[in-house]
C-alpha cells in the first residue's frame, strides 16, 4: 500500500491519509439525505412523486458513492471524493421526472446511456480534449467562482444565508432573544467552527478542518443540553430502519429499473406524442452531458488547483484515469436509478486536512461504505458541523481571485462572468458557460475573431442551445 500510493514520496503517512478521508467523508455525507429526500420528497409536503422510497436512494447514494471513490483512490491516486452531482440529480427530479414528465425508470435509463458516452468519451481522449478546449480566462476564474459557490453552499446550510422572496436571498436574523437559542444554535455553531478552523490553521495545525469539525459536533451536543426538548426531537430523528429493509428496498425500487422499466417510453409517448418525446429525449442527454461534463471536471481542476496538485502544464493529473473513474461510476448511477456522479468540492477538505494521495479516497469509501449501515448514527453529524468547514474552503479557494488579470477587459469580463454564475447559477457548469460566451462575445468586437479555436465555437454554441432549451 505505501509503494502503491508513494506516501513516502508525497511526504504522507497512513495515519495521515486517513484522517484526511475523514474530512472528506464529513465534508460529503450530507449527499446521502439530501439526494435520498429530494427523490422521495420533491416539493418537502411528503408527496412520493417519482415513486421511489427514501431507503431506496439512500442505499442506491451509498453505493455510488463507495464505487466512485473508491476508483477515485485507486485508479486516479487523488484524495477527493465522488458522489451524486446536485447538479444532475436536481436536473433529473424536476426537469426529466417532473417538467417533462418521464418515469424515475426513464431517467434512470438516460443516466446509465450518459454513463456509457461518458465512458467512451474518457477512454478515448474525447473528454479530456473537451475540457482542455476551455480557454484560459475562463479556466482561471474556476477556481474562485467555486470558492464563492461553496462558501454560498456552507453559509445556507449553516442557516445564515436563507431564502427571501424579496430579494432571493438574505441574512437570517442573529436576535437570540426573538427566535429563541435553539433556532439560533446551528448558525452560533457554525460560526465558531468557522472561527476555530482559522485559528487551528494559523497555528500550523494539519488537522485544522477535522478537529473544528468534531469540536462543533461536540459543542453542539453540549449546549443541546440546556434547550428543553432538545434531545426528545433528536430520538425521533434517530428511528432505526434496518439495513435489510433498507436493501430490500433498493432492490425493489431502483437496482436495475432501468433495464426492467426504463426503456419502455409508451406511457410518455401516448400521452404527450413521439416528436415530443424525440425532443425530450435528446434534450435530456445533452443537458446531462454538458452539465456533468464540464461540471465534473471543472470541480475536479478547482480542487486540484487548491491543493497545488496541477500538473506543470496546469492539467489534471492523471486526468485520464480521474475521468474513467467517475464514468464508472456514472454507469452504476444508472444501474442503480440515481443521478450522474462528479467529483465533489468540497472534498478538498482532504487536501487541506494533509491528504495527499489516493489513500485518503480509499479511507473515505470506507468510511461511506460503513455509513449504509448506519444511516441513524451518520446522522448524528449536525450539518452546521460540517459547514463552518464547507466556508473556510471556499475562502482559500476564492483567494485565487488574485490570478485573474483584471487589467485586461477580453479576459476579465468572462472570468468574472464565470466567477459571479458558478454560484449564483448554483452550477460549474453554468459558470464555465458564461465565461466561454463572454470570451467568444469580447474577441469578436474587438476583432480577435481568429483566435476563437472551432472547439471553442462548438462548445459555446452546444452551451448557448442548452440555456435556451432547459431554463
Amino acid at each position: 500500500m505505501k509503494d502503491y500510493f508513494k506516501l513516502k514520496e508525497n511526504k504522507t503517512t497512513i495515519r495521515g491519509e486517513f484522517s484526511a478521508g475523514l474530512a472528506v467523508f464529513f465534508s460529503m455525507v450530507y449527499i446521502y439525505f439530501v439526494n435520498a429526500n429530494m427523490f422521495s420528497n420533491p416539493f418537502g409536503t411528503g408527496e412520493n412523486v417519482l415513486g421511489v422510497s427514501f431507503n431506496a436512494v439512500f442505499i442506491s447514494t451509498g453505493l455510488c458513492t463507495v464505487i466512485g471513490t473508491l476508483l477515485m483512490g485507486v485508479l486516479a491516486k487523488l484524495p477527493f471524493g465522488i458522489s451524486i452531482s446536485m447538479s444532475s440529480n436536481a436536473m433529473f427530479v424536476y426537469t426529466i421526472c417532473i417538467k417533462f414528465g418521464m418515469s424515475y425508470a426513464n431517467a434512470s435509463f438516460m443516466i446509465l446511456i450518459c454513463g456509457l458516452i461518458y465512458l467512451l468519451f474518457s477512454a478515448c481522449g474525447i473528454r479530456k480534449k473537451l475540457f482542455n478546449t476551455i480557454p484560459q480566462a475562463v479556466k482561471t476564474a474556476i477556481v474562485p467562482g467555486m470558492g464563492l459557490f461553496i462558501a454560498l453552499v456552507g453559509l445556507k446550510n449553516a442557516g445564515i444565508v436563507v431564502n427571501s422572496a424579496d430579494s432571493g436571498l438574505t441574512l437570517a436574523s442573529l436576535n437570540l432573544l426573538d427566535g429563541g437559542f435553539l433556532g439560533a444554535l446551528p448558525l452560533v455553531i457554525s460560526i465558531v467552527v468557522f472561527f476555530i478552523i482559522v485559528i487551528l490553521t494559523l497555528k500550523g495545525v494539519k488537522a485544522a478542518i477535522i478537529i473544528g469539525i468534531l469540536m462543533g459536533m461536540g459543542l453542539y451536543y453540549l449546549l443541546g443540553l440546556a434547550i428543553p426538548g432538545f434531545y426528545e426531537n433528536l430520538s425521533e430523528s434517530m428511528q432505526m430502519v434496518s439495513p435489510a429493509q433498507a436493501f430490500s428496498e433498493f432492490k425493489e425500487m431502483s437496482l436495475g429499473v432501468a433495464f426492467t422499466e426504463g426503456t419502455d417510453f409508451s406511457a410518455f409517448i401516448e400521452a404527450e406524442g413521439f416528436s415530443k418525446f424525440v425532443f425530450s429525449f435528446i434534450v435530456s442527454l445533452l443537458s446531462f452531458f454538458m452539465v456533468d461534463t464540464f461540471g465534473s471536471l471543472g470541480s475536479l481542476y478547482g480542487a486540484c488547483a487548491r491543493g497545488n496538485m496541477l500538473t506543470k502544464d496546469g492539467e489534471i493529473p492523471r486526468m485520464t484515469s480521474a475521468m474513467l473513474s467517475d464514468s464508472i461510476g456514472s454507469v452504476a448511477s444508472g444501474l442503480f436509478g440515481n443521478a450522474s456522479l462528479t467529483a465533489y468540492m468540497e472534498s478538498a477538505a482532504g487536501v487541506l486536512a494533509g491528504g495527499k494521495t489516493g489513500l485518503t479516497a480509499v479511507f473515505a469509501s470506507m468510511f461511506f461504505a460503513i455509513t449504509l449501515f448506519l444511516s441513524p448514527i451518520a446522522n448524528l453529524m449536525p450539518s452546521c458541523a460540517t459547514s463552518g468547514a464547507v466556508v473556510f474552503i471556499g475562502v482559500t479557494m476564492a483567494c485565487s481571485f488574485k490570478d485573474i488579470d483584471f487589467k485586461d477587459i477580453t479576459i476579465a469580463i468572462p472570468a468574472f462572468l464565470a466567477v459571479v454564475m458558478t454560484p449564483f447559477a448554483y452550477n460549474v457548469a453554468y459558470g464555465i458557460a458564461f465565461g466561454m460566451i463572454g470570451y467568444v462575445i469580447m474577441l469578436v468586437f474587438t476583432k480577435q475573431i481568429k483566435k476563437i479555436k472551432a472547439g471553442v465555437w462548438i462548445i459555446t454554441a452546444l452551451f448557448v442551445l442548452l440555456l435556451i432549451l432547459t431554463n
